[in-house]
């Protein structure tokens, strides 16, 4: 993958965590104007994610509106992965330790 692709992957997904973001926050604070532009972005985001679930499988818009749980998820299994990986220097597979590197040596 070159970086280029993964600068804009990871763009892709701080975008789509921001704005669901955005959107908790106003309407928590109940700024209505600022809840409605979140609205707007939040449904082009469903409507890409529902542009692009179409083109891997027959997936409904209902799936592309509740985009932020499988995002959620992936957030949660990449953050649990690099702490493995990359604080504890290690992680377990089939049953056995496997030793990674480690950010001190």
């Amino acid at each position: 993958m070159s970086l280029g692709i993964l600068f804009m992957a990871v763009g892709w997904v701080a975008g789509g965590m921001g704005i669901v973001r955005h959107t908790l926050h106003s309407f928590i604070l109940s700024d209505w104007a600022w809840l409605f532009q979140a609205g707007i972005f939040y449904f082009f985001y469903a409507f890409q994610a529902h542009w692009m679930l179409r083109r891997i499988g027959n997936f409904g818009f209902l799936t592309a509106i509740l985009f932020p749980l499988p995002l959620l998820f992936f957030v949660g299994v990449f953050t649990l992965s690099f702490i493995r990986i990359f604080l504890r220097g290690k992680v377990h597979w089939k049953g056995r330790e496997v030793k990674t590197f480690t950010v001190n040596g």
